[in-house]
């Protein structure tokens, strides 16, 4: 019969083993969760964006429809030629907050000009990076479109 002997040192190394092992796995289950958080909170702003600015179009919409019977602007929609999410969400909330008397008003009284001053050159600032909008198109119907290029920097 053979006996295994567990002596002091092969105790150690064992140990040694078990707890870089457990380093290991708790530096990459903390890096897995960091992404992971990073993702939630990128949706979770983006879908409290999308519900303030669904109530106050309803609002504007209720409002509206009370004493109007004419075609109004009903929604926005932003387009820009950026890739990254959090950019897009929080540069789209910046237009939508500049273009959101549009909602609830008359198309036949919108002036395109006005809309085009309004964004075209328009410096914004997220997180202290200013950004540079210019209309593409607009187009104005109860959906009104606008594509938006962005650039880095400001215009002057």
């Amino acid at each position: 019969m053979n006996f295994w002997v567990v002596d002091r040192q092969l105790l150690l190394f064992g140990a040694a083993c078990f707890f870089l092992g457990l380093i290991i796995g708790v530096t990459a289950s903390i890096f897995y969760s960091g992404a992971m958080i990073d993702q939630k909170a990128i949706e979770l702003e983006t879908l409290y964006s999308e519900l303030s600015e669904r109530n106050s179009r309803i609002e504007k919409l209720e409002s509206s429809l009370a004493d109007q019977r004419s075609r109004i602007v009903q929604d926005l929609k932003i387009g820009l030629n950026i890739k990254d999410p959090y950019l897009v969400l929080k540069i789209s909330d910046a237009a939508r907050q500049l273009l959101n008397e549009l909602i609830g008003q008359e198309l036949n009284k919108l002036d395109p000009n006005l809309i085009r001053t309004i964004i075209d050159g328009r410096v914004i600032y997220i997180n202290d990076q200013p950004y540079t909008l210019y209309l593409k198109y607009l187009v104005l119907a109860e959906t009104t479109a606008l594509e938006l290029d962005v650039k880095a920097g400001s215009a002057e």
